[in-house]
């Protein structure tokens, strides 16, 4: 019987054309074949603590707003052919020894010792070049290795009472010119730290990869092709699909998500490595709440020696540019934490309650707002988004140390349509702070109609995003905005043209400038209230003054400083002296929409030097026409009575 199972996989994997011994030695098999598998997932079963007397809970289904697209010209796909299972199964290789050759000896892909040499800094630039870590460190580690189990003692002790009826799951990783080996330790870390009774499959959607010159060399793009193809057939339950045409990560991960076959669908990045007992948690929270989707505490990969460092990142929030803001977590924390949105693209959902929400909006281009679509929608369409610290995968952190350029080009524009367009869809009225504090969408872009999106909202009965900043993202300040007696734009001086400039700072304290206006939002981009206070709507501070007047530099003048201010408590973080706040001043009343910024009797002051070089000064209130003094609203896009 051995034999007829080895004969039909042979000639399985040959492709060979007799159709008649194929079916012969194919039906022998397949008794044996069922047999075998099954003793092997005995075996592994045998390496799994869990309750067996907690049954599996009803699992409930959900309509879908977002129905599977036509398979396009040109994708193909590639399969696994061997059992699901395969030989030499322990706790740490759960599928079974993976990567051995034909013969049965190690391995197929041996890693490749680095140069005895030291590495120069030209050998870096070539290491780095077209990925942002060191791929020649990459391939010297074995693509098979397991790494130490990094859970906390309580994590470990609560893994037993897990129960053995948890849902199936679809790993899902995307990638567009990756390293091979790379990609290929992620396959493995899966396959080998998942229990093979709680794995459906793992699904890999390549997203047209395509040489690029000085980027990524024709010889990487062939590792992907057939080598990687030849892994693929010789690693279980691992499918391979490839993309003709771009589609971009969030188009591409649908295809992944449409296609898989779990009831739970797992993302990853394509390079990543899973730790011990990393899926159960996942399962476990989503088997509690089919409504969670559940984030795992996303650790570092160092990009040189590719050593694991424990991160625990997962609870994330965000800010009106909607970037995210990772949040800390009380030290030794081990419980269930909500967080506002996601962390980039590592997540674990039920795929129908995936779909019900809509996936990913098809109209979101390349990458970028895709975090923070899912979750808006999330949680205001009757879910969570929660950060379970009981599973860990480590990511390597891109690093332009090296190699300054990006992995694969995207044009910006896109990345901010992607977010207008989030914002437009799940904001309400805060689209405005969105609009505000990043750059605006170049006139010739559109975002799309976003009909489709708005009605899917409404029909599922999605609260306002009021209600999700009350009740869910308490943490996110969202500044005032009257159509009646605020304003908003760019504070411009009489004494040249340059503009308040917070240079991107966001904590309290921090020192602002000055320079040339550039006539966009973001870090030149204010807003006004009625009582004349001056806030950033990308973080909500006032701007404030840290006072030190005892050592002045002459008369009228301190050393003090213009900075970042709590608006509420006027505290600017500084040491010797509190803070105070500017406020708006019109000197003159003919000259509407110009005033100055007043801190007591004194008055902000911009000091033109050469070369387009600008500073602020703190100092006494002048003449009322003192135009060092004066600025202007450029671009107001609110005007008010006051101004």
């Amino acid at each position: 019987m051995r034999w007829a199972l080895a004969a039909a996989l042979a000639l399985w994997l040959q492709g060979c054309e007799e159709p008649e011994a194929v079916e012969v030695a194919s039906a022998a098999a397949l008794t044996a074949g069922q047999r075998l598998l099954q003793s092997r997932l005995q075996d592994v079963r045998r390496h799994r603590k869990c309750d067996a007397t907690q049954a599996a809970p009803p699992r409930p289904h959900w309509d879908s707003s977002s129905p599977a697209e036509e398979t396009q010209s040109g994708d193909t796909v590639h399969r696994s052919k061997v059992l699901e299972v395969l030989e030499n199964a322990s706790v740490h290789r759960l599928h079974g020894r993976l990567g051995l050759s034909d013969d049965g000896r190690c391995c197929r892909l041996l890693p490749k010792p680095l140069p005895r040499r030291k590495l120069s800094k030209e050998d870096m630039v070539e290491s780095h070049r077209g990925f942002c870590f060191s791929s020649w460190h990459s391939e010297s580690v074995d693509v098979d290795r397991v790494q130490e189990d990094v859970r906390s003692e309580s994590c470990k002790a609560r893994h037993g009472d897990y129960p053995c009826a948890l849902p199936k799951a679809s790993v899902i990783m995307v990638f567009h010119n990756e390293h091979m080996p790379t990609l290929l330790r992620s396959v493995h870390s899966v396959l080998n730290l998942s229990p093979a009774d709680l794995l459906e499959e793992v699904l890999l959607v390549d997203d047209a990869s395509r040489p690029e010159a000085q980027k990524f060399p024709e010889r990487q793009w062939k590792r992907l092709r057939a080598e990687l193809e030849d892994h693929v057939l010789h690693l279980p339950k691992v499918t391979l699909y490839r993309l003709q045409a771009r589609r971009g990560l969030m188009k591409a991960r649908m295809e992944g998500v449409w296609h898989a076959k779990g009831e739970i669908i797992v993302c990853l990045d394509s390079h990543v490595e899973a730790t011990q007992g990393w899926l159960e948690p996942l399962l476990f929270r989503i088997a509690e709440d089919r409504t969670r989707l559940v984030v795992p505490s996303i650790d570092g990969i160092d990009t040189e020696d590719f050593s694991y460092s424990v991160f625990g990142l997962g609870m994330v929030s965000f800010n009106w540019q909607l970037n995210q803001k990772p949040r800390e977590r009380p030290e030794g924390e081990d419980s269930l934490a909500p967080s506002s949105v996601l962390c980039g693209g590592l997540f674990a959902v039920d795929r129908s309650w995936f779909l019900h929400l809509g996936g990913y909006d098809p109209e979101l281009r390349i990458y970028g707002g895709e975090e923070m679509e899912l979750g808006f929608s999330a949680w205001q369409c009757g879910g969570s988004v929660v950060h379970e610290p009981c599973s860990h995968v480590g990511h390597i952190w891109r690093s332009h140390r090296y190699w300054p350029h990006q992995a694969y080009e995207i044009d910006t524009n896109e990345v901010v349509r992607n977010r207008l367009r989030v914002a437009e869809v799940w904001l309400d009225e805060y689209k405005t702070l969105v609009h505000l504090a990043g750059p605006p969408l170049y006139r010739q872009r559109s975002l799309g109609d976003v009909s489709g999106r708005r009605n899917m909202r409404e029909r599922l009965g999605c609260k306002s995003f009021d209600w999700y900043l009350d009740n869910v993202a308490t943490e996110i300040f969202a500044p005032r905005l009257s159509p009646v007696d605020a304003g908003r734009g760019s504070l411009r001086s009489l004494n040249g043209q340059a503009c308040l400039d917070t240079r991107f700072e966001d904590m309290i304290g921090a020192e602002i400038g000055a320079a040339p206006c550039k006539n966009e939002h973001g870090n030149q981009e204010l807003l006004i209230e009625s009582s004349g206070l001056v806030r950033l709507p990308l973080t909500g501070f006032c701007l404030g003054v840290a006072e030190d007047c005892s050592k002045g530099k002459g008369p009228g003048r301190c050393t003090a400083k213009p900075v970042l201010a709590a608006c509420d408590s006027g505290d600017a973080g500084d040491d010797a002296e509190s803070a105070r706040l500017w406020k708006w001043s019109i000197p003159v009343e003919s000259r509407k929409g110009i005033g100055r910024l007043m801190q007591g009797d004194r008055c902000l002051q911009l000091v033109n030097h050469e070369w387009l070089s600008f500073s602020l000064e703190v100092t006494r209130c002048q003449s009322s026409n003192a135009e060092d003094q004066l600025w202007a609203w450029d671009n107001l896009a609110v005007t008010s009575q006051e101004l």
